[in-house]
């Protein structure tokens, strides 16, 4: 079957391809969660294999790897599964691997590594290690795969990875109808401010572990957290399939049992569930069956249920990695779902924002997302969060709560915004569009650098759109012309904007 992408879908590929084109052989490609990644991966392995180049595909769960080769199944890509327990056809042009699997084979001597011209790492950013590092080097080109690409203890990219190229972002997917829109509520008084913070920037385990012990219950022995969070999902969310997040598998399974004991249909995984039972629960939450799933960190990643519609957030993090993962089980399309809602019982949406926010990646992993976010807040001066003291909705850039109309900010208070200093801005000149022959001109320089560094037109075709916002009107015939002084500036701009992503 031919592969029908979306408009978004076809043009992250086309960026993709054009970055590789333009040198970077090692390319991180950041698509938020439920843009269809997978789609976007079988595009550019049929493409490559059409050229007669071997694919290789990993993938960090066995359940991944299944997944992703029903997708090569469907558009009818012949591909092998290398993965424990699995028959293996080393013949085909493409193979599906499970990471583990790959990684012990190597360790053991049983092969040195499995061969191909492109490498394709889906969700990398659980794979940042230099075992994995070494591993990838023995590919020609590399194409990573992550809704949110930073490494652990965010450590710099760059020491392996050439360039970001990012599709479009979670806002403009609901925009446009591909996502369901978000909703939150903060219900819960509960700080882990005091917790402490590991040298990655997340909560140490051992102190987090110790304030959810003191949440759970009160001096008298009655349950807080856990009644709270069961509370406030049947007060906002009863009709609604969800996800439970939990910080320690005691929490968890303490929070299952309060839910059943209601009556409620609820499920509990961890890391020693086995797969078969893990899918069964899966799958009975996709039809109804079972309504609720406790984990701890087993459904952040790579778990499509799409029907979903609630994420209950009962565990704290200071990740704003960790925190998107979370929130987009719920994002995706349903019939029985028009939107979806996050409960955040830990000060985390207040913290790192709401999930469609602009998000600020970098390779060098010298300032970290959330630092460059709050940063980025207090330059744009963008409003603060809004917790309404009558229904817990969370919202921004109004005095009255747009969901029960409870009046939070007085009149003649100021509402809650970032702190910065106003300057003037003066209405910018507007600049003289260039002529069709200057435009003209300009394209058949980038033809000639092009051609002298041996990329393909894509290249070109790439850069005179981003000066002009429009491709190129005339293509065929147009003869290559050396750099002039003007044009050598403008490439220099070009080499430094690249350099900066």
């Amino acid at each position: 079957m031919e592969i029908q992408l979306r408009e978004y879908q076809s043009d992250f590929v086309l960026k993709i391809k054009q970055s590789i084109h333009a040198g970077n052989k090692r390319v991180i490609a950041c698509a938020a969660t439920g843009s269809g990644k997978a789609v976007c991966i079988a595009s550019i392995a049929k493409s490559a294999m059409a050229k007669g180049n071997k694919v290789v595909v990993i993938l960090p769960r066995r359940s991944l790897v299944l997944q992703l080769s029903d997708t090569f199944k469907y558009y009818g890509i012949k591909h092998g599964i290398i993965m424990s327990n699995v028959a293996e056809f080393r013949h085909e042009k493409c193979q599906i691997v499970s990471v583990d699997t790959y990684i012990a084979r190597v360790a053991n001597g049983r092969i040195d590594h499995i061969e191909g011209q492109l490498l394709c790492v889906d969700e990398f950013h659980t794979q940042c290690t230099e075992k994995k590092y070494e591993l990838f080097r023995k590919y020609p080109v590399v194409v990573s795969f992550s809704a949110t690409p930073i490494a652990p203890k965010n450590a710099p990219l760059n020491v392996f990875y050439d360039d970001i190229v990012e599709s479009i972002s979670m806002k403009e997917l609901i925009k446009q109808g591909y996502l369901v829109p978000l909703r939150y509520y903060c219900p819960a008084d509960f700080h882990s401010d005091k917790v402490k913070i590991n040298r990655d920037g997340e909560y140490n385990d051992t102190a987090l572990r110790e304030y959810i012990d003191s949440k759970l219950k009160d001096n008298e022995g009655n349950a807080m957290l856990v009644g709270d969070v069961y509370k406030n999902w049947k007060r906002l969310a009863s009709k609604r399939q969800t996800v439970i997040f939990c910080s320690t598998q005691a929490h968890a399974q303490q929070v299952t049992s309060e839910f059943i004991s209601h009556g409620v249909k609820s499920e509990y995984v961890d890391c020693y569930t086995p797969d078969e039972d893990r899918k069964i629960i899966f799958d009975a939450t996709a039809n109804g069956t079972n309504q609720v799933i406790v984990n701890v960190g087993i459904i952040s990643m790579g778990t499509d249920i799409p029907i979903l519609s609630c994420v209950v957030l009962a565990c704290p993090t200071n990740s704003i990695s960790k925190y998107l993962q979370c929130i987009g089980r719920t994002t995706r399309l349903h019939e029985t779902k028009k939107d979806a809602l996050v409960i955040d019982h830990c000060g985390t949406v207040s913290k790192l924002g709401f999930a469609d926010d602009t998000q600020y990646w970098s390779l060098d992993g010298k300032t970290t997302p959330e630092a460059k976010k709050k940063a980025a807040d207090e330059e744009k001066k963008e409003p603060k969060t809004i917790v309404c003291k009558e229904c817990q909705f969370v919202y921004k850039s109004r005095r009255d709560c747009p969901q029960c109309g409870f009046l939070n900010v007085a009149m003649g208070d100021k509402i809650p915004h970032h702190e910065q200093d106003l300057i003037e801005i003066k209405k910018a000149e507007k600049k003289r569009e260039d002529t069709p022959a200057q435009k003209k001109d300009f394209y058949a320089r980038l033809l000639f650098i092009a051609k002298q560094k041996g990329y393909k037109r894509g290249w070109a075709d790439h850069n005179f759109k981003g000066k002009y916002g429009h491709w190129a009107k005339t293509k065929n015939g147009i003869t290559p012309l050396p750099p002039d002084e003007e044009f050598t500036k403008y490439l220099k701009f070009i080499q430094i904007r690249s350099a900066k992503r």
